[in-house]
């Protein structure tokens, strides 16, 4: 999937999550989804202008 691709998927999904009640469960499944982004984004910058095959992938973890 495209970085762009997935991010356009953000642009309805959070409006809709607005006045939602989340489990404790639901929360932290946030939290994991949300962490594993930031991973995938810092993983994309550390590679910026590298050979992105020196970096290994950390969603492969």
């Amino acid at each position: 999937m495209r970085c762009g691709a997935g991010l356009s998927g953000l642009d309805g999904l959070v409006p809709r999550m607005r006045d939602q009640e989340f489990t404790d469960d639901g929360r932290e499944t946030i939290r994991r989804g949300s962490a594993n982004v930031r991973s995938a984004a810092d993983w994309l910058e550390a590679g910026a202008g590298r050979r992105m095959t020196v970096y290994p992938s950390p969603l492969n973890t």
